[in-house]
């Protein structure tokens, strides 16, 4: 009977330190989890900093893009009003071209006729000057001629 109970006290020894062993093993596995729980917590709490972060970023991005968005429609409305009065200013100047060509050729008939009436004011000027001659001379013959016939008449 003491034999049955040494076997017994045997294995139930070796079963006690077999779960010994199992706590222990178990326990240094508890540590083990437990440091890489503060471990992954602290990633999980700086990825949730970095989320919000790039949550915050991503927004003002948005609102960047939205601003922008705008800008690029004023501009664009700008844009189409502008090639409007460029198409208009053209035309204008197309027209004021056209015109500008006809005043022109006003201008050189005007200048000619100009040119033409201020020849025939220096010729014409020119035949009073010498018919002014003329006159003197005529007159000086008249007087001449009239103390002759006073004379002649005594």
């Amino acid at each position: 009977e003491n034999e049955c109970l040494k076997e017994v006290s045997n294995r139930k020894h070796k079963a006690l330190n077999d779960k010994e062993q199992e706590v222990s093993n178990l326990s240094h596995e508890v540590t083990t989890l437990k440091g890489k729980v503060v471990v992954l917590s602290k990633e999980k709490e700086s990825l949730m900093e970095e989320n919000e972060c790039l949550k915050e970023e991503s927004k003002q991005k948005i609102e960047a893009l939205i601003d922008k968005e705008k800008e690029v429609s004023n501009l664009s409305h700008t844009v189409t009003t502008l090639n409007g009065k460029v198409v208009a200013l053209g035309k204008e100047k197309e027209s004021l071209s056209k015109e500008n060509e006809c005043l022109k050729e006003v201008s050189n008939r005007k200048h000619k006729a100009l040119n033409d009436k201020e020849q025939e004011v220096s010729n014409l000027s020119h035949e009073v000057t010498t018919l002014k001659g003329k006159v003197v001379v005529l007159s000086k013959e008249k007087e001449s001629l009239m103390e002759e016939n006073e004379c002649l008449k005594e």
